[in-house]
């Protein structure tokens, strides 16, 4: 025994229990241990059967695995501790309960090897006929020792990105003071003046006039030389690697998560701190020009009245110099702090909240919420997430597209239906030009817009749900309204909750029972309704148009469907999407509030509401030192684009990538192309609601008269590519211009 202690050192001081120390003397312990296992079998064949074989080498898998645990929560403990969520006390308090249960821990496993050792060959007849475990047990420590090291390898690349996190807080926080104590000065120097010019007279005199005016050129002068706000640095973080962090262990097995720091956090802060920041420095900049233009206006009235007064004596009223200051701080406390400076506080605590390592280890949390959604939920592989774009590359492409696209275009040029179609399907949807703006549509996967009222009642509906109340919850709108983003904010908002994902073509896991969704809806809820268990569960259904390719069909799917949610709802949560023209199909036949209790269109966004998303996009891709010169460009021709996008803003992420030109009109340009949408009225909004669709059955579906009539509009909408064929024999609308039709039959109704 005394040459087993010198092998295996098991003295494990309180001080050793951090990943890096606990790290290296747990695998010199495990290694220690395999050479035991390894010398008991030496020269033996692999039915051999020892004490040590059976029964001590368990032991040893269970304290490889009690170390590796132990290294895995010291990892997310210690990242806990640096970023403040742990005290001292708590993580002092945890190295001493590991600790004691290492202490006793290898106390026993050596005690149990002197036991084994000595009756080693006192052996259970049970053995004889089974296979030594030792070698498996091996290989399995062995595994466990490389799960050690990659978790120690994980925390040095951790240690260099907590510095980089680091500086990038601190550098985005020093800037957002700066700005915020430069204003809450300027502020106070304004009330200063107005204070000033309020201890005067009703009708202020020359020699106080000359004093004021003296005190405002002052002030010009702090503004235009001691306000200079230094440029925010957006993070650097290409040379760090993709993270596969384990995050805690559960039955014996690693549960590890995934992150492209790259792809993930970089896009997190583009979208939600790059963006929000730039368009609040583009309010303080003109607030700030926009003081400097008010006091040289006071300053050039009083200098004025003074020129002109030939040494006379003059009088200006009081009110004339009060009341433009006054308009200036009423103005700063009603807009700029309201609406920059508080929105500032709030993005203070978004970055220091969020961008900590510490993040990195919440199951609940990713930067882009898509990805969070793949990884909660269990399915629906996000490949399209580990796309990596180079910045400056995007940034050079798209110039040149938007430069290219539509530059012949003439705002007094009435375009034929023909002409329009060409124009708005002339881009390359593929290119990376659009990544930013056009991916699986044209809102992208990692693009969220809020929409408060929309998710009020949602939360209000899903309480009640957990309240014992039935009925599921029917999101409903026109193509790229932002109906599959709104359903797929429902797994992270409630992360609690099992939630399943229905999507034809994808796997689908339920309590370890996998299946490959088909195109059988019913098939798929029945499959998730049988083994999920007794716990209630969440159902998203996204969406229901991919089932209804077939108008004979549609009938039958949502009369099973609205069965299933009458029956089920108290213990499943129902969500579907459905596209509008399809729930007012289904409202001829069914009455759909028996079915579902919360309803929701997306459609009719404000403009206000895609005008941030538009500037949010075109922030993302813009040069920083660009990017307040083009404040004004964008803000303009956002708003504009945000006006003709009829409420969709799926259609306005089109527009913006097509028509990067202000001279675009978008009525004159359709005007010929609704003529077209309204000649073929049915067979179009026939098409809308069941997607591609057999010409066959299209005609079955019109009598013969009008058969032959839908044959002609097919062949001729073809040749205009307004319809396109997906497959042999199958007609649908060109996907690009979806949103285009779908507004022309809107205003048919």
């Amino acid at each position: 025994m005394e040459d087993v202690k010198t092998k295996v050192n098991s003295h494990f001081k309180l001080t050793d229990l951090l990943v890096q120390p606990l790290s290296f003397k747990a695998i010199s312990y495990l290694e220690g241990m395999i050479d035991l296992l390894e010398e008991d079998m030496s020269g033996k064949t692999d039915n051999f059967s020892s004490r040590i074989s059976f029964i001590w080498s368990f032991q040893v898998k269970d304290i490889a695995i009690l170390f590796r645990d132990s290294v895995i929560r010291l990892l997310r403990l210690e990242q806990l501790h640096k970023d403040n969520l742990k005290t001292d006390k708590e993580l002092e308090q945890y190295q001493i309960e590991l600790y004691n249960v290492i202490h006793v821990a290898t106390n026993e496993v050596l005690d149990t090897y002197g036991n084994c050792y000595d009756r080693n060959d006192d052996l259970n007849k049970e053995w004889q006929h089974q296979t030594n475990p030792s070698p498996v047990i091996i290989e399995q420590v062995n595994k466990i020792i490389n799960q050690i090291k990659s978790t120690q390898r994980s925390q040095l690349k951790l240690d260099k990105l907590t510095e980089k996190f680091s500086d990038y807080r601190s550098s985005y926080l020093e800037h957002m003071d700066q700005r915020i104590e430069s204003m809450s000065m300027l502020e106070r120097k304004l009330v200063n003046l107005k204070e000033k010019i309020d201890e005067e007279d009703e009708k202020i005199g020359k020699s106080q006039l000359v004093k004021l005016d003296l005190q405002i050129g002052n002030l010009l002068q702090e503004l235009e030389n001691g306000i200079i706000f230094s440029p925010y640095q957006f993070i650097v973080l290409e040379d760090v690697d993709k993270l596969k962090l384990a995050v805690k262990t559960t039955g014996g097995q690693v549960v590890y998560k995934s992150v492209d720091i790259l792809s993930e956090v970089s896009g997190w802060t583009s979208f939600n701190l790059a963006s929000p920041l730039k368009t609040i420095d583009a309010k303080i900049n003109g607030y700030k020009e926009k003081v400097i233009v008010n006091l040289i206006q006071i300053s050039n009235r009083i200098k004025a009245r003074i020129e002109s007064s030939n040494n006379d004596e003059i009088e200006i009223p009081k009110s004339d110099l009060t009341a433009p200051v006054q308009r200036l701080i009423s103005e700063y406390r009603e807009d700029l702090e309201r609406n920059g400076l508080q929105k500032l506080d709030e993005l203070k605590k978004l970055l220091s909240k969020y961008l900590r390592i510490s993040q990195l280890f919440n199951e609940e949390y990713n930067f882009l919420p898509s990805s969070a959604i793949g990884q909660l939920t269990g399915f629906a592989e996000k490949s399209d997430l580990q796309r990596r774009y180079s910045p400056d590359r995007i940034r050079t492409i798209i110039a040149d597209f938007l430069n290219r696209i539509f530059n012949s275009y003439s705002k007094k040029e009435l375009v034929t239906a023909s002409g329009f179609i060409k124009n708005v399907i002339s881009f390359d949807s593929e290119s990376d030009a659009n990544a930013l703006f056009l991916k699986n549509g044209f809102l992208g996967s990692s693009f969220t817009v809020e929409r408060p009222e929309i998710i009020s009642r949602i939360e209000n509906h899903f309480q009640l749900w957990r309240n014992g109340y039935g009925g599921g919850l029917l999101i409903t709108g026109g193509h790229l309204s932002g109906r599959s983003t709104i359903l797929e904010m429902l797994p992270i908002q409630y992360p609690d909750i099992a939630s399943y994902h229905v999507v034809p073509g994808q796997k689908i896991d339920v309590k370890g029972h996998k299946k490959l969704m088909g195109n059988d809806l019913i098939e798929t809820l029945n499959f998730i309704i049988k083994y999920k268990g007794a716990q209630p569960c969440m159902v998203t259904i996204d969406d229901l148009d991919y089932y209804s390719n077939h108008p004979e069909d549609t009938f039958n799917l949502i009369d099973n469907l609205n069965q299933i949610i009458s029956k089920y709802s108290k213990k499943i949560y129902f969500a579907t999407v459905m596209h509008s023209f399809l729930y007012e199909k289904a409202c001829y036949f069914f009455d759909m509030n028996n079915f579902y209790s919360e309803m929701v269109n997306t459609d009719y966004m404000s403009v206000d509401q895609i005008e941030s998303a538009i500037l949010t996009r075109a922030h993302a891709v813009s040069n920083s030192e660009d990017a307040l010169s083009e404040s004004d460009r964008l803000s303009n021709l956002s708003r504009k684009v945000a006006k003709k996008a009829s409420g969709n803003v799926g259609k306005g992420m089109q527009l913006w990538c097509m028509h990067q030109n202000e001279d675009f009109t978008d009525e004159i340009n359709q005007v010929q192309f609704r003529k077209t949408v309204e000649q073929h009225e049915e067979l179009l909004r026939l098409l809308t609601i069941h997607g591609a669709v057999r010409e066959p059955e299209i005609r079955k579906m019109f009598n013969e008269i009008d058969s032959n009539k839908i044959k002609e509009s097919i062949k001729s909408l073809v040749q205009l590519k307004l319809l396109v064929r997906p497959l042999e024999g199958f007609i649908s609308i060109n996907p690009f211009l979806t949103v285009f039709v779908e507004n022309a039959l809107n205003r048919l109704k």
